[in-house]
């Protein structure tokens, strides 16, 4: 795990704070992996967040449910209330298939552990951006 300062007293309460703190914290994409970040009970970002490297193009059949430990450890040391999820692979803003595929496994990987996933979002080359519902599970 990471730890980064967290800012003192910021709430993550509407969308565009929690892009413009995810745009400040990974900013643009340099590698292929995932973040989790760890809300508390105020929404403010705790300071242990977790990159996950190594992530292949695509994910496997049950890469789901091989998150369900990892994000349930993680969870419950810390406390959590929320987990932001961020997706971080080089190339353009918009949203790939494999994005797709990565979205709705990290997704399901979340509902099954049972925690409550506040976001995904997207960080590429140029930037950082929202992964609505949407964009991902058609």
């Amino acid at each position: 795990m990471t730890r980064t300062p967290r800012p003192s007293g910021v709430a993550l309460t509407t969308d565009s704070a929690l892009q413009d703190f995810i745009s400040s914290l990974v900013g643009r994409a340099d590698s292929h992996r995932f973040w989790m970040i760890f809300l508390d009970e105020f929404q403010r970002p705790m300071r242990d967040i977790m990159p996950v490297d190594g992530l292949p193009d695509r994910p496997e059949a049950d890469d789901a449910e091989r998150m369900v430990p990892m994000f349930c450890g993680c969870y419950d040391v810390l406390d959590a209330h929320a987990m932001v999820l961020v997706i971080e692979r080089r190339g353009q803003r918009a949203v790939t298939d494999d994005d797709r595929l990565w979205a709705r496994t990290l997704h399901a990987g979340a509902a099954l552990a049972g925690v409550e996933l506040r976001a995904l979002l997207l960080a590429h080359s140029t930037g950082v951006r929202w992964l609505a519902l949407d964009d991902y599970l058609l």
